[in-house]
């Protein structure tokens, strides 16, 4: 006991200090009392991450596409046969780098408890967890710079601007479209409204998800109305079309969501489960076209 009271201790303290020091990448049960760690629960899957921030190993961490600069990290944890796996690391400025002087924390911890819940969302029920990292960790990155918006690029998660205020709705369609990125097969390209298709088709399938955990309450209203709304538009187009359709190949807006209308369609006529199978499938290459998609999605 004195023994783990000690090394929980230490941890705090070099969090407050400014030492440098690196979470381990797996926590047996047994351990979890040495860190200061918060626990959730989703769809039956425990995940523990950082209460405090840590100062990244470099104590100034430079990410690998812009070269902006961090200093404070969090760590998720995944269980996994009672053993907790690293597999989000979410870096973000203190308020004496932040150039409006923020404490970002309480977002970072937003953030990474959303993060891990759609991780744990789409591996229960899609049977997919990021296609992007080869060690199966996703390094996220919260910048006041860039365009208000997010982005996926490689293994690396972006959410820019982070100065301005997101509701919280945006931020949960946010960060369920980034993940959507990183899950489901990149499909595309398209010219409009955006390059590829998996980011929205994440984004619609992991909020559906998402609310069907929560209680009866104003936010599980607010998603079900936004997803009862955006979903309307591509599945209209779709059934409208029919398949097969030569809409399929269109890469401009039109194909867009026409491709996306016939994702939500056989979700709603086959089941998550029978789509995670599916993307499960198309696994061999690092894109796919709306055809190879739809071939595959109506099973032929």
């Amino acid at each position: 006991m004195f023994k783990h009271n000690f090394i929980f201790c230490l941890l705090v303290f070099v969090c407050l200090l400014g030492v440098s020091i690196e979470m381990p990448l797996s926590i047996t049960s047994e351990r979890i009392s040495d860190f200061p760690l918060m626990k959730l629960e989703i769809a039956g899957v425990k995940a523990l991450y950082t209460s405090k921030a840590f100062f990244p190993p470099s104590t100034i961490q430079i990410d690998p596409w812009h070269r902006w600069k961090f200093n404070r990290l969090l760590y998720g944890y995944v269980e996994e046969k009672n053993i907790y796996k690293l597999v989000i690391r979410l870096y973000f400025p203190s308020r004496y780098l932040s150039s409006t002087g923020n404490d970002y924390l309480p977002l970072a911890k937003k953030i990474m408890e959303l993060s891990l819940k759609f991780y744990i969302l789409g591996a229960v029920n899609l049977g997919l967890t990021p296609r992007w990292s080869k060690e199966g960790i996703v390094d996220i990155w919260l910048s006041e710079n860039g365009n208000y918006a997010g982005e996926q690029i490689g293994k690396d998660l972006y959410i820019y601007q982070i100065a301005k205020e997101r509701s919280e709705l945006e931020l949960l369609r946010e960060i369920a479209h980034e993940w959507g990125h990183h899950i489901i097969p990149p499909i595309g390209p398209y010219t409009a409204p955006e390059e590829w298709a998996n980011g929205v088709i994440g984004e619609r399938l992991l909020l559906k998800l998402y609310s069907s955990t929560l209680p009866a309450s104003e936010e599980r209203t607010k998603i079900i109305k936004f997803l009862e709304e955006k979903n309307e538009k591509p599945i209209e187009i779709f059934l409208k079309e029919g398949y097969p359709s030569e809409t399929i190949g269109d890469k401009s807006e039109k194909g867009f969501w026409y491709l996306v209308g016939l994702v939500l369609a056989k979700e709603q006529e086959k089941g998550i489960t029978y789509l995670g199978k599916a993307f499960q499938r198309l696994k061999d290459q690092q894109s796919f076209s709306p055809g190879e998609v739809a071939k595959v999605l109506m099973n032929e």
